[in-house]
């Protein structure tokens, strides 16, 4: 697993758009707005790709199976990171890849289950929207 330099971090757009992903602070992070690191299996031409951003989001770009970046990004979760967040919080990790975290040692790992709202137009008519 390789670290790009901010210089390369456009590299990886291709592959981010791709995926069809969207979430802006991943984004923002290959787009060199916001600061962050992204670690790859080719700094030129990447098939794989985890994006961190400064606040500790994380967002794993790919989609072939690779056991050695596979196994290169379980030991970076697994190493002391001090220029790095407490801790990270993974955007949608794949299938595969929970189960990978599950074997992970438990005080690495915490679970938070997103909570999604709806707005419902019908019972806001008070607050005048347009």
């Amino acid at each position: 697993m390789l670290q790009l330099q901010q210089d390369e971090y456009g590299n990886v757009l291709p592959l981010y758009q791709a995926e069809g992903g969207c979430f802006p602070l991943i984004l923002s992070v290959i787009q060199q707005k916001q600061n962050g690191w992204i670690f790859v299996d080719d700094a030129k031409k990447p098939s794989f790709a985890l994006i961190l951003t400064k606040f500790g989001f994380v967002y794993l770009v790919g989609a072939k199976d690779d056991d050695d970046f596979d196994d290169a990004v379980a030991r970076f979760f697994e190493i002391p990171k001090d220029h790095l967040p407490s801790y990270l919080l993974w955007y949608s990790p794949s299938l595969r890849w929970q189960k990978k975290l599950n074997k992970l040692p438990a005080s690495l790992i915490r679970y938070r289950e997103r909570i999604r709202f709806q707005f419902d137009r019908h019972n806001a008519d008070y607050l005048e929207i347009g």
